[in-house]
């Protein structure tokens, strides 16, 4: 039976070097004839072989996965894309399918970039060479502390050789780098003996930042619609589930609208009793929250607004809610007393107003990546007009609502999608008399579509070659270079799929025709044109191994924006325009079994991904909400763009986004959540392929953890606790220091919150308590738990310690930033 097994191992490698053959098929005899060890530790460092069965481990796409003792690192770049596309050449060969063992074979593959010498406490996001040598000390250790072979790419020989040695490799392969399909030949070679089938992509390499402007205006009229309003009264007690509702009719001719709340609760002391009594007011247009109020009481008084673009006419209704939003922990409490309580109804006053406009198409649609777009609207005649830039599927990017120049309106959007945009303009004044104006509109274009073709199809056709087991080489628009065909001839290539989305497929296939004479194979050529199908192919071939499920990784051609950690600081700082997230994206689909959706590839994935790009520049340093409607619109649609390619099966899916929070902006992923399980790795380039790395062999790499394995643990188990400290008269003082306690299966605890029993306070502060979406009331529901003592424990941070105290977790909480680092590392 062992014997059967190592020939099939030997089998499935036919294609790797000799030594790459002695390493796998040891590594496959040891998983064979090892006893599979518990993650509870043998008093040894837990090797590879010991911590799977010959199945290897249910990876990330829920099949079966088996690490190999090896990593790649290709010299990450920031000016130009020849690091990317070797990149994509290293992805089929560090993650690959074996078709007749039902398994992704697997190992890290990262960009490199050395650690800082002494990086300055804003610099510290871009030390990401830090996270290169922590996942490396974590998988050499779990691979038995040493590794079979180090591959690097473009990397000077010293910090190779460096590398090499750190991490006990028995062997270092170092690639030459240099131009694209140079060096995926090189990668090819290096990584197969025999290539029966490859994968070709045709791109364009030599592709660099445009510079387009494009230029236009616009001219019409609002027509003669006046503004009409209504008034609503009522009252509300505080509660933390329940709302009262308004109904109201938009017709068709009203482009915005605006509500006004006013409200007051009644105390003897106003300026005491008021403070956190935050009534709150949500417009719905149908089912569907558009807008929200944000102000706070403490800074505004009692009163909200909440206005919106016309999305859809017809019913609309405004809801008040009376929910706290202050902890009674405020300097000078000691706790809720009954001058502070609150039991009696808010009396409340919502004004509205509905205000006519006219909607203009832009005639000119943005290329994907336009950047700097500048919108002015102008008109005469003393009135009062405002302007909105909505997106396609209506979401309102910009808006300008009052507090203009006479006459003039100026908006600036730092991107847009490609698709058809729209310009709002509205009648503010309440005239009903017509008002003519003139938009005019500019924007850069800084992507071809030679580049974007060209990128999109390398992406797909690196997740094509990890299912296929096939490496990846190179083809430009004009030909085929000669280093592709001789490592095609090298590795006796008789086969290949030609992933072409640039359309000079005819001339490529007629070239590589040519390429064989009298008496040698043939090539035959299968190509991939359109996207769409691709992608299906792609999903199809990434089912294999598994039932049903289906991920989704979405990433963009965005250069990375980079950034600072200072609070103050003017974000991004600036761009690197080769520094890109599709590589490590692409990794992260073939280990996932699914293809890569390039936001620029897709209108509807676009111009979502400009709108939370622009939204999060405004937003990122104060954390303000984002609009209730737009994040529906863009989320709704992503989602349909995903459900369009096949990719939304039965359920929620996993939804991964690689990129950083400037090019894919952040409230992207909070947009998503209900519809699927969206997760994002970004920070830079590097940061990526290594979180991806980590997480592609987390079940491999967690049993290198001290904290499990304590043989492996230079504290001996020990971990920082403390300190306690208290305050008189003002004055903190400390009553117990930090300690060194001896613990099992430590777990950090880093408290950033306040809540503590929320809702046995709560009841007697509000008259009310707070109940989930399911109904259930902490501290009042029963719970069928036994570690619950028969009630669902209160809101209270210190229940995750009893949670934890009782599964045999030790608790490392750290008061001290230092020692909570410290723990945690």
């Amino acid at each position: 039976m062992a014997g059967e097994q190592v020939r099939k191992a030997w089998r499935r490698y036919d294609g790797l070097p000799p030594k790459a053959h002695i390493v796998i098929v040891i590594v496959a005899l040891m998983m064979i004839v090892a006893p599979f060890l518990s993650a509870a530790g043998s008093g040894g460092a837990v090797t590879t072989q010991d911590s799977l069965d010959p199945n290897g481990f249910l990876g990330l796409s829920e099949r079966s996965t088996v690490p190999v003792s090896r990593a790649t690192l290709v010299a990450f770049d920031g000016e130009d894309l020849m690091d990317d596309l070797a990149y994509l050449a290293c992805v089929p060969a560090s993650t690959f399918y074996s078709e007749e063992d039902g398994v992704t074979v697997t190992s890290p593959l990262m960009f490199y970039q050395p650690t800082m010498d002494s990086p300055s406490d804003a610099e510290t996001a871009l030390d990401a060479g830090v996270g290169i040598e922590y996942l490396m000390q974590d998988y050499v250790t779990a691979s038995g502390s040493r590794l079979s072979s180090v591959t690097t790419v473009d990397v000077p020989r010293s910090e190779a050789e460096g590398m090499a040695a750190r991490w006990n490799a028995d062997q270092l392969v170092m690639i030459k780098g240099g131009e694209a399909a140079g060096t995926a030949a090189r990668i090819a070679t290096a990584n197969w003996e025999v290539a029966r089938t490859a994968v070709v992509a045709v791109v364009d390499p030599s592709v660099s930042p445009m510079d387009d402007v494009v230029t236009g205006n616009v001219s019409g009229t609002v027509p003669a619609v006046g503004t009409v309003g209504g008034e609503f009264s009522g009252s509300i007690e505080p509660s933390f589930h329940s709302e009262s509702s308004h109904n109201f009719d938009v017709g068709d001719q009203y482009k915005f609208v605006q509500a006004v709340l006013e409200w007051s609760t009644p105390g003897p002391f106003p300026g005491l009793t008021q403070r956190g009594k935050e009534l709150g007011m949500h417009l719905y247009q149908g089912e569907i929250m558009v807008a929200l109020s944000t102000e706070w009481n403490a800074f505004s008084g009692p009163l909200d607004t909440a206005q919106s673009f016309v999305y859809t006419p017809g019913p609309w209704r405004a809801a008040v809610v009376f929910i706290p939003t202050m902890g009674f922990n405020a300097p000078g409490y000691d706790g809720p007393s009954y001058a502070s309580r609150v039991f009696e109804a808010a009396q409340y006053t919502i004004t509205y107003d509905l205000f006519g406009g006219v909607d203009m198409p832009i005639p000119d649609v943005p290329a994907a990546g336009a950047r700097n777009a500048r919108f002015t609207l102008t008109w005469e005649g003393g009135r009062e007009l405002g302007l909105l830039i909505r997106g396609p599927s209506g979401q309102e990017i910009a808006s300008a609502i009052g507090g203009a120049s006479p006459g003039r309106h100026e908006l600036e959007v730092a991107e847009l999608g490609n698709g058809m945009y729209t310009a709002s303009v509205i009648n503010l004044d309440g005239q009903a008399v017509e008002a003519d104006f003139e938009l005019e509109y500019e924007w850069t274009e800084t992507m071809s579509e030679l580049e974007v073709e060209g990128l999109v199809g390398a992406t797909e056709a690196a997740v094509l070659a990890s299912e296929l087991n096939a490496p990846l080489l190179y083809a430009t628009p004009d030909g085929v270079p000669g280093a592709t065909i001789g490592a095609m001839d090298t590795l006796g290539t008789t086969d290949v799929h030609l992933v072409d989305l640039t359309g000079n497929y005819d001339r490529i296939i007629k070239e590589m025709g040519s390429f064989r004479g009298a008496g040698q194979p043939g090539i035959a050529i299968t190509t991939h044109r359109d996207l769409d199908v691709l992608i299906s192919e792609i999903a199809d071939l990434g089912q294999r191994g598994r039932e049903g499920r289906q991920d989704v990784v979405i990433t963009t051609l965005n250069p990375w924006d980079y950034w600072h950690t200072n609070s103050n600081a003017e974000n991004p700082q600036g761009e690197r325009w080769g520094g890109r997230f599709f590589g490590p994206a692409a990794y992260a689909a073939a280990n996932h079994g699914t293809p890569v959706l390039v936001t620029e590839a897709d209108p509807r994935l676009s111009c979502s991904n400009a709108y939370h790009n622009v939204y999060w520049l405004r937003a990122y340093a104060g954390r303000s909400p984002a609009p209730v409607g737009a994040m529906y619109l863009t989320g709704q649609q992503v989602v349909d763009a995903i459900a369009s390619y096949g990719l939304d099966g039965e359920g929620m899916e996993s939804l991964l986004t690689v990129a950083g929070q400037f090019e894919i902006g952040t409230a992207w992923d909070r947009a998503l959540v209900g519809a699927t399980t969206p997760g994002r790795i970004g920070g830079t380039p590097v940061d990526a392929s290594v979180w991806i790395s980590r997480c592609n062999t987390y079940p491999l790499v967690i049993f290198a953890n001290p904290g499990v394995d304590q043989s492996i643990d230079p504290h001996d188990g020990k971990r920082i606790v403390g300190s306690r400290s208290t305050r008189t008269l003002g004055t903190l003082r400390t009553v117990e220091p930090e300690t060194e306690v001896q613990m099992d299966n430590p777990v950090a605890f880093t408290w950033a919150c306040y809540l503590y029993k929320f809702n046995e306070r709560a009841s007697e502060y509000w008259g009310a308590s707070y109940q989930a979406a399911d109904g259930t009331i902490p501290n009042e529901s029963p719970s069928d738990h036994p570690w619950d003592g028969g009630t669902l424990p209160d809101i209270c941070e210190d229940v995750f310690e009893d949670y934890s105290r009782q599964a045999g977790y030790g608790e490392a909480e750290s008061a001290g930033y230092d020692a909570t680092v410290e723990n945690l590392n």
